[in-house]
């Protein structure tokens, strides 16, 4: 089997749960995309880790990860959880395979990430000040350095000298402190010394194992309404979240997919500074209760997250957009105790009756949620591990996702533990 794992909203979904917990029959776990801005969470013996560059099945002994070249990568953040797992006494070396083609984040980008979003004010995007969009920048305007040039001290020093002509000016501008080409130099060289043996040809690791018939499992980050292109730009990421760019950030013909699993919260949540629309947001004290219970703070950052009644309007554009094959219910027992619940069925923009592509972001900002409500579900099921044992009135909940957004709800998170999960 070949699956992607495929955040259905904004991100935050609880997609490291379900890749941890197919990660047990995966040869292979991949990132794709993304960078150190992503965070899973995951829960486990070891305690409540967090990863942001390493792919989540690396907690499962007989899975080989790969960070593939659409990563963008933080060396000094990935050698650090590369010990933090080590101290966990999780083996690395040779099951650990990245990319020497995927694009690195330097120091400016960091700086320049603040201070472009700063320059927005009010319509900030809420960037995690990880570099995310400053390196995709530089990697299209051919400003690029890749993890393989820092294995060359001649070849690095020439491309840090010709960006740093132009980041420095820049950075001046802005009145900050400009980087030293003598320092970054010495540090990065070091930085690509201590991963060069991780360095593999992931292209050829990934298809040769596909071509086998072994389990290749995707971990997408993010999700798919911060996609460049089709989520709510420009409160977006910088990269594409869909399947279909598994093709470009892994080498691998997304034809060979097998599986699309769309992970999505009974509810939806988003990490920013409020700019960006969400049509099914609540706020006050059911939102406060909500967030306390759930813990919904970003798993990189911190911040607390917006909280909003399930949009179907979305899931269902997701699902047609990535041809996701079945649904992953999330954090289903979060909203147990609740009198009654909501689900979003239509936009309304104008008296009119809209779909998500029908409007652009800003006008989305004055659309009317149509909703359809639910009565709620009671009592503590997470132990339960049969669909048939769920409460009646989330089952009913379950059912209407699947036959509104046209494909089966076939897992169902009943708690934050691997084990707290229902398969159908």
């Amino acid at each position: 089997m070949v699956t992607a794992v495929i955040g259905a909203q904004w991100g935050d979904e609880g997609k490291g749960k379900i890749v941890d917990y197919l990660s047990a029959n995966a040869d292979y776990v991949v990132r794709f995309h993304g960078g150190a801005g992503a965070g899973h969470t995951i829960v486990n013996d070891k305690g409540i880790i967090k990863l942001h560059q390493i792919p989540c099945g690396i907690f499962h002994k007989n899975a080989k990860v790969v960070v593939a070249n659409g990563v963008v990568i933080d060396p000094k953040g990935l050698l650090e959880e590369i010990a933090q797992l080590e101290k966990l006494g999780i083996k690395m070396k040779g099951r650990l395979f990245i990319s020497p083609r995927a694009h690195v984040v330097h120091h400016y980008h960091k700086v320049l990430d603040g201070i472009f979003d700063d320059a927005k004010g009010d319509y900030k995007t809420a960037s995690t000040k990880r570099g995310n969009g400053p390196v995709h920048a530089d990697k299209v305007s051919y400003y690029g350095i890749k993890l393989y040039d820092l294995l060359d001290r001649k070849i690095f020093h020439r491309k840090l000298s010709e960006v740093l002509q132009v980041k420095n000016r820049i950075i001046k501008e802005f009145g900050a402190p400009q980087l030293d080409h003598g320092q970054m130099l010495e540090e990065y060289l070091v930085y690509g010394k201590k991963l060069k043996p991780y360095l593999a040809n992931t292209f050829e690791v990934l298809n040769k194992a596909i071509d086998k018939g072994q389990n290749v499992l995707f971990e997408g980050a993010h999700g798919v309404f911060l996609d460049v292109d089709w989520g709510t730009y420009p409160y977006v990421t910088a990269s594409s979240i869909l399947p279909s760019n598994i093709g470009a950030g892994a080498g691998v013909n997304p034809q060979k997919l097998n599986r699309v699993i769309g992970v999505a919260k009974v509810y939806v949540t988003r990490v920013d500074t409020g700019a960006c629309p969400m049509p099914t947001e609540i706020k006050g004290k059911i939102a406060d209760d909500l967030r306390t219970k759930a813990n919904e703070f970003g798993a990189t950052t911190g911040r607390p997250r917006r909280i909003g009644w399930l949009d179907l309007v979305q899931l269902r554009f997701a699902r047609k957009l990535c041809g996701i094959t079945d649904l992953a219910i999330i954090k289903a027992d979060i909203l147990s105790g609740f009198r009654q619940v909501k689900a979003c069925t239509a936009y309304r923009y104008k008296g009119k009756i809209v779909d998500y592509l029908d409007i652009d972001t800003e006008n989305l900002r004055k659309v009317v949620p149509v909703y359809k409500e639910f009565a709620g579900w009671e009592g503590d099921f997470s132990k339960v591990r049969k669909f048939a044992d769920l409460p009646k009135n989330l089952r009913n909940y379950l059912g209407f996702i699947e036959k509104f957004v046209g494909v089966p709800v076939k897992t169902v998170s009943v708690g934050p533990r691997k084990e707290e999960t229902i398969v159908r």
